[in-house]
């Protein structure tokens, strides 16, 4: 069901951050092992910062994240096991976004 259009830019947000994590250095376990999105922002938090990333860019995807659960397009027990699975499912909701988006990201 798609987003709610007063909520679309939460969940597009949403939609850049998970196609991030992988540039802060995260992996599908980072995904598959937090199964709720406080864990998931708690570990992208606590990813190291490293070249080509800052804490101010881990913050942004942190909150992406949970901009995604304020959109209503992740639920708090999300149950994604690998990134683009994620992304896939956040794309799903926003009418003309292909799940590969990354390119918003509030400053």
């Amino acid at each position: 069901m798609p987003v709610k259009q007063d909520f679309e830019v939460g969940a597009i947000h949403a939609l850049s951050a998970t196609n991030c994590i992988a540039r802060l250095g995260g992996t599908n376990s980072t995904v598959s092992g937090n199964a709720t999105v406080t864990a998931l922002v708690a570990a992208i938090r606590a990813l190291p910062v490293q070249a080509g990333t800052s804490p101010d860019l881990i913050e942004k995807v942190a909150q992406g994240i949970e901009h995604g659960v304020l959109a209503g397009v992740l639920s708090s027990t999300h149950g994604y096991t690998t990134i683009s699975g994620m992304a896939t499912g956040i794309a799903a909701q926003i009418p003309g976004y292909e799940s590969t988006f990354a390119g918003f990201l509030p400053q």
